[in-house]
């Protein structure tokens, strides 16, 4: 009957003609299903009486070895049968999750201001662990991009350039980034902090497409969501370092966290790394892009009960560049009578002692405080940076034209969330 019924429905349009054809092969599927349904009973039946016969034998003999062989059939039986355990009451929730197949790790996000499963979050989110950051290698925004899908950030010449699906500000420092960066809840929307320090970090999340709505209007092109890691609840540790020739790029990372009394934790966390340049500077004698970066964060804090706490984050970090990577291919009129290098074989030579340096501060104060159904969040930041870029436009040893480029900004932002 259902398949009747569902034939009937898609040949509501039809001719008569293809009707007539439709019916045929529906009254040929039906002698055939009854066929087969006549056949199957016969099996079934035969089966039946098959079994009933088994059975009656069975309890006829009584012949020792008949008994020998039921005795081991029924043993093996036993021992091939999945174990049953039973529980009460709540225990059945705790049965383990590979008694209905392997279960996925649920993965955390706070992509709609509220920590929800991805996997019921309506956004195109590309989410990254701790776990995935440090096996990956990733130490920077500009490493994430290079996991993320349509999401970019190179450090161009004057600024650093972020992308979302071909989307952005360009390189005007005056503008306001079209992919918001959000740190612990604090918009940055500045070029140059996204340089920041990329330091003890629980997870990121690159949301793409317009996040206007819970992001503010910035965010026409997407926003990169980064949460540090908060005090946990046993005392824990871990230092890491790496070391990379023949640039003498190494690094070293540390942090050590848990309780501080009954109900105070805390969170500190350090990271120095430092690298020699590959460009060779004929005049500075130096081998530029060389760098040096240390960043330092500190949390404190407070869960008074299950429905109210409190979080402190204090942060520092300063980075170094000791000169660019630009070299001259093409001498011009100013080096036509030089002698200069030309070509790309990581020899530059410049007048200037190009340098950069970017100091940061920040100051997180979060709290979290539940009233039935309801979650009232807070969030206050107080940070800005100086910043001070010195650039050889010219990239000779010609004197020229330099660039020098200074920015102190500061920033306060306070919002609140009634969930």
């Amino acid at each position: 009957m259902g398949h009747f019924e569902l034939n009937w429905v898609l040949g509501v349009g039809m001719s008569v003609r293809g009707l007539w054809a439709m019916g045929r092969l529906l009254l040929m599927a039906g002698l055939v299903g009854g066929f087969h349904g006549l056949a199957w009973a016969d099996d079934f039946e035969s089966l039946f009486e098959t079994s009933a016969e088994g059975e009656s034998s069975a309890q006829g003999a009584s012949a020792p070895a008949n008994e020998n062989a039921a005795g081991k059939a029924s043993q093996a039986a036993q021992e091939s049968a999945p174990e049953v355990i039973e529980l009460e009451g709540d225990e059945r929730s705790a049965l383990p999750a590979q008694r209905s197949g392997r279960a996925l790790d649920e993965i955390v996000v706070t992509a709609q201001r509220r920590e929800q499963s991805l996997i019921d979050v309506p956004i195109s989110v590309s989410a990254f662990s701790s776990e995935k950051l440090q096996d990956a290698g990733i130490e920077n925004l500009s490493d994430l991009s290079e996991y993320a899908p349509n999401f970019k950030l190179v450090e161009g010449g004057l600024v650093p350039l972020i992308y979302m699906r071909g989307v952005g500000s360009g390189s005007n420092q005056g503008f306001e980034m079209s992919v918001a960066l959000f740190n612990d809840g604090i918009h940055l929307g500045r070029p140059f902090q996204t340089l920041l320090a990329f330091l003890d970090v629980e997870r990121v999340e690159v949301l793409k497409g317009p996040q206007s709505i819970l992001f503010g209007k910035n965010a026409i092109a997407g926003a990169v969501n980064i949460t540090s890691a908060s005090p946990t609840e046993e005392l824990e540790a871990q230092v890491s370092g790496s070391w990379f020739e023949p640039y003498a790029d190494g690094e070293l990372v540390a942090h050590v966290a848990g309780p501080i009394g009954d109900s105070f934790g805390g969170r500190l966390a350090v990271r120095q790394r430092s690298g020699d340049g590959y460009v060779y500077n004929l005049s500075q004698e130096r081998y530029d892009a060389g760098q040096d970066e240390q960043a330092a964060r500190g949390t404190v804090g407070w869960y008074p009960s299950d429905i109210a706490q409190l979080e402190l984050k204090l942060e520092y970090s300063e980075r170094k560049h000791a000169g660019r990577t630009y070299q001259v291919v093409d001498r011009g009129i100013l080096n036509e009578s030089e002698d200069t290098t030309v070509g790309l074989d990581d020899i530059r030579d410049t007048n200037e002692r190009e340098r950069t340096r970017i100091t940061s501060q920040g100051l997180t104060l979060s709290g979290e405080f539940q009233f039935g159904e309801y979650t009232l969040e807070t969030v206050t930041g107080l940070g800005g940076y100086d910043f001070v870029d010195l650039f050889d436009a010219d990239s000779s040893r010609i004197d020229t034209v330099y660039l020098l480029g200074e920015e102190d900004f500061s920033q306060f932002s306070q919002e609140l969330r009634w969930i």
